[in-house]
């Protein structure tokens, strides 16, 4: 039971994980309004390098409203030490976001949906302007007015505070030009673009417009981002599931060898039974019973540790756990599975002892 409690904790604690992050990638991911384009060989957007000059080319297509040019990068330093985030996506890093300070003001809704709690947005006089996620204003004790040094050894001035996302995790804006020489990019080079449409409906028609325009291009919209990314987290649902099953066999091979030894131990007692009259019916039915209830009861008991673990951790994630209606059914149903399969060969056992042997032999 103990080994089947232990693979009911791991189904549940690892699959309400993923279902966490996916909750929480694809409410940021559904807020974003636009289509990402960046390069088509590049492994992410961090890694794609395009000339600003797509920004004109990108703008001229018909139905396209704007397109905001960005900058990924990671800060390595900040106030002259080591840079530390917090968010777990990011494994402790700061992410970097350079966004043109002339063009923000067209755009439609907030970068990822995350808005400034704090502060303001930039305007275009803004130069040695940074915003700041909720994480770095409160470990490094920053507010509106502070002053923060990044990799450049210079200082910029914080004027927003962003709102505390789990998905983003620690992130630091700053002007366009500013992050270009901090991401080490060229002069005329961004990561990519943010194209909104004049009519939001036309996004994915102007994606494939855009790919078909420009191969070299990969444009893809939030829906699509969004189907992606589930895709992604539904492989990190099956390896898990995976790796929850091999718990659930290891339980299962356990409870076939407690089941045996039991049987084994009771040979002088099926041996009676069987001289009373039980048939082999009724002795597979009780040690399949038996086993069932070991499934149940140690079903019950893994779902609510795990509820438990659940409920601890999301005190300390940056993301909620999600435990479903869908998902302690199935963890209760694999329990209650490993059980019965578990019974099956003990109980295969007591139907071949001939019960005079079996009196005998005590």
């Amino acid at each position: 039971m103990l080994a089947l409690i232990v693979g009911i904790i791991t189904i549940i604690v690892l699959v309400s994980a993923t279902l966490g992050v996916k909750s929480s990638v694809s409410n940021v991911m559904g807020q974003m309004k636009g289509i990402i384009v960046y390069e088509h060989d590049a492994a992410d957007v961090p890694y794609s390098h395009l000339s600003s000059d797509y920004e004109e080319k990108l703008e001229d297509i018909r139905g396209v409203r704007v397109a905001l040019p960005e900058i990924y990068g990671m800060v390595r330093t900040i106030d002259g030490k080591k840079a530390e985030g917090t968010g777990s996506f990011t494994a402790g890093m700061v992410m970097l976001v350079g966004l043109d300070p002339k063009k923000e003001r067209m755009r439609q809704g907030d970068m990822y949906g995350i808005g400034v709690e704090e502060g303001r947005k930039f305007i275009s006089s803004d130069k040695y302007a940074a915003i700041i996620s909720k994480d770095i204003a409160d470990n490094y004790k920053k507010n509106i007015g502070s002053k923060i040094e990044l990799d450049d050894g210079k200082k910029y001035t914080v004027i927003g505070i962003l709102e505390e996302s789990s998905v983003l995790g620690s992130i630091i804006v700053v002007p366009l030009d500013r992050a270009r020489e901090l991401a080490h990019l060229k002069e005329d080079e961004v990561n990519s673009f943010t194209v909104q449409t004049k009519n939001p409906e036309d996004e994915k028609r102007i994606a494939t417009l855009i790919k078909m325009k420009y191969p070299e291009l990969e444009a893809i919209t939030a829906s699509q981002a969004v189907e992606e990314t589930e895709d992604i987290m539904g492989i990190m649902d099956l390896f898990f599931y995976v790796m929850a099953s091999i718990s659930l066999i290891i339980a299962g091979i356990g409870i076939v060898n407690a089941m045996l030894m039991s049987v084994l131990e009771r040979t002088k007692e099926f041996g009676v039974l069987k001289a009373v009259g039980w048939e082999n019916d009724d002795l597979l039915k009780l040690i399949i019973e038996e086993s069932i209830l070991i499934g149940v009861v140690g079903g019950i008991i893994g779902i609510i540790i795990s509820v438990a673990i659940v409920e601890i951790l999301n005190n300390y994630m940056p993301f909620s756990l999600l435990i479903t209606k869908e998902l302690i059914g199935e963890a209760f149903l694999f329990s209650v599975i490993a059980g019965i399969v578990g019974g099956i060969y003990p109980a295969w056992r007591v139907t071949k002892i001939d019960p005079i042997q079996a009196i005998r032999g005590e």
